[in-house]
């Protein structure tokens, strides 16, 4: 019987690999011919789709000639719920009046792109603005998002977050004022839950490689499954664990399948979701830990793996990722056809690698926190309440 899901995930490789750029340069010659037209209300839509499909050199070039003053407020999406920007909303800093009469504002972090839509179409919007400095932490790649756009272009301060190189190249190029700093859901793990010391020891490694998904075609489960299978004709005996939690299309029994098709069912065990004290245990089992995402936003779960001081697996191909986290210290990147090579690599090298001691060093809560104080201070100039909150990704 044909596995659907597993064509739909091969189908969505070659789309995101290949025929993606392809439809990027079609949107982008629609989008010039278009501006040509003077009608840029519909050149703009189909020249963000360009950027985001496959951020191409020519449409950002486009973007920024033609439309740096575009009202990008007019493309707003519907936005949240109040609760739920309110739940997404976090208060870095507080506004105040100091002794001398200086008023400062505070620092609000705003997490999920569609949160930032609710404030700008908020009643209170300019005096917000008038009251706070922005840190924006959108929930995904490809920042061609009137959503992100228009925040950067309507707030008086605001600070991006970007893990994306090509993210921080786009807003760079069309708003170079506003400051755009390469953290991300790496930069907020909570290092007291997510911690190895003597008090939680590990008395053996039970796998080889441990992969955390869910069953959205974006985490290429079947992908691991196959690079497993790669992995086996170097190393016979090799062992890896994939939690997959129920999201997304799909059914266990497809997946287990697949596993059997593959033939390797006594070198792959699958654990259909788990909370996260056993997630934790199991990855503190595991040599390394790997991502095969081609496109999402900061993964959390890689480093969460790394302030366990467990070493990382990051395909070169995927985008979202701070890549200049991948290093000698933290693990490898590789190309995708390699990953195999990879595993097999950190079967005997794991402990050549000290990921937490780089991770608490370079990404902690407390050092990302201070860095985003003196980049404020430095950047704006201005009287802000630069005294922050250290925030955390709650587990």
């Amino acid at each position: 019987m044909i596995n659907v899901n597993y064509l739909k995930s091969r189908l969505r490789d070659v789309w995101f690999l290949n025929i993606s750029k392809i439809f990027s340069v079609a949107l982008f010659l629609a989008s010039r011919l278009l501006v040509s037209f003077n009608l840029k209300n519909k050149a703009i839509k189909y020249l963000l789709m360009s950027i985001r499909y496959s951020y191409y050199g020519p449409s950002q070039e486009l973007l920024y000639r033609e439309f740096r003053e575009f009202d990008f407020t007019e493309f707003l999406s519907k936005s949240t719920s109040k609760k739920d920007a309110v739940g997404r909303t976090i208060i870095l800093s507080a506004p105040y009046t100091d002794r001398s009469g200086v008023f400062r504002k505070g620092v609000m972090l705003l997490t999920f792109s569609h949160t930032f839509s609710f404030f700008i179409k908020h009643g209170n919007w300019d005096r917000l603005n008038q009251s706070f400095a922005f840190v924006l932490e959108p929930s995904w790649a490809g920042y061609a998002d009137p959503d992100i756009l228009a925040f950067a272009q309507t707030a008086e301060h605001c600070v991006i977050q970007a893990s994306e190189i090509k993210d921080r190249i786009l807003i760079n190029t069309i708003f170079p004022e506003v400051p755009c700093i390469d953290t991300g859901a790496s930069n907020w793990i909570d290092d007291r839950f997510f911690y190895f010391d003597k008090d939680r020891p590990v008395e053996e490694k039970e796998f080889d490689a441990i992969y955390v998904a869910n069953l959205n075609p974006i985490k290429r489960v079947y992908r691991a499954i196959d690079a497993v299978k790669e992995a086996k004709r170097t190393k016979s005996d090799i062992r890896v664990a994939i939690v997959c939690a129920g999201w997304g299309s799909g059914s266990y029994d497809e997946v287990r399948n697949h596993i059997a098709y593959q033939g390797v069912v006594d070198n792959l065990t699958l654990f259909e979701g788990m909370d996260q004290d056993n997630l934790i245990d199991l990855v503190l089992k595991s040599k390394c830990s790997i991502l095969l995402s081609l496109k999402e936003g900061s993964n959390r779960v890689l480093f969460e793996s790394m302030f366990l001081n467990v070493p990382v697996i990051c395909i070169s191909e995927n985008v979202g990722v701070n890549k200049s986290y991948i290093n000698s210290q933290t693990g490898l990147l590789v190309p995708d056809r390699l990953v195999d090579k990879a595993i097999c690599f950190m079967v005997d090298h794991y402990t050549n690698f000290s990921p937490r001691r780089w991770a608490m060093r370079s990404i902690s809560p407390e050092v990302t926190t201070n860095g985003l104080s003196e980049l404020l201070e430095g950047y704006y100039g201005v009287d802000l309440n630069y005294k922050l909150e250290v925030k955390v990704n709650s587990p």
